[in-house]
């Protein structure tokens, strides 16, 4: 994210990545992960 530069994507970035680490955190840290996958469906 460049400095000074606000927008809905960048904060959507910014959380989900906050997010991310703090699921990691949860579940015990990297080692514990053997994989992940997503999945998005529009309603």
């Amino acid at each position: 994210m460049k400095k000074g530069v606000c927008t809905m994507t960048n904060v959507a970035i910014a959380n989900n990545k906050e997010l991310a680490s703090k699921i990691v955190e949860l579940v015990g840290g990297k080692d514990n992960i053997k994989s992940a996958t997503n999945c998005m469906t529009r309603v």
